[in-house]
């Protein structure tokens, strides 16, 4: 079996792959008749970078929260906050998984199980406490508290720590 690392619009709509998969019914590069686009996908660095950069933003928009007075100012600016933070999570994630697997799951229950199956149970975890606390409670339930600033904290420190590595 064939596996070419580049995604391929066959559709014409803007679908993407992240593999093509030669012996599966898609097409192959080599039946490209000039109306496909060739999508680049990100590597790993550039997810980790990603990664980095929302978690920055996110970290400084929580810290812009919280000096706010207005009670729905501090909510509604703390809960993108959270959600930027997890979503630097999500972009770390798949930093890993791409250096695992050539595709990306489509849902955080996928990443998470993906995360389990390559040995990554730590980010897998974090994962976890990350997408309860910060994407459930901080961002749809704009519930800003310690055990938000907590797990944006063990974010941080799990960023840094993979940034070393990717």
């Amino acid at each position: 079996m064939k596996r070419f690392p580049l995604a391929i619009d066959f559709s014409g709509g803007g679908r993407e792959t992240n593999l093509i998969d030669s012996s599966s019914s898609e097409r192959t590069p080599s039946d490209v008749t000039g109306t496909e686009k060739v999508i680049r996908l990100p590597s790993p660095h550039e997810h980790s970078k990603k990664a980095e950069n929302l978690l920055e933003e996110g970290m400084n928009e929580y810290k812009k929260a919280e000096e706010i007075d207005e009670e729905f100012e501090v909510r509604k600016r703390g809960s993108i906050a959270c959600e930027k933070v997890f979503h630097s999570l999500v972009e770390l994630a798949n930093a890993v998984l791409l250096r695992h697997r050539a595709k990306l799951p489509k849902t955080h229950d996928d990443r998470k199980e993906e995360l389990h199956l390559i040995a990554r149970g730590d980010l897998a975890d974090l994962y976890a406490e990350a997408q309860s606390n910060l994407h459930h409670s901080g961002y749809y339930n704009q519930r800003l508290g310690d055990i938000q600033k907590m797990t944006i904290t063990k974010v941080e420190r799990k960023i840094k720590e993979e940034r070393k590595i990717l």
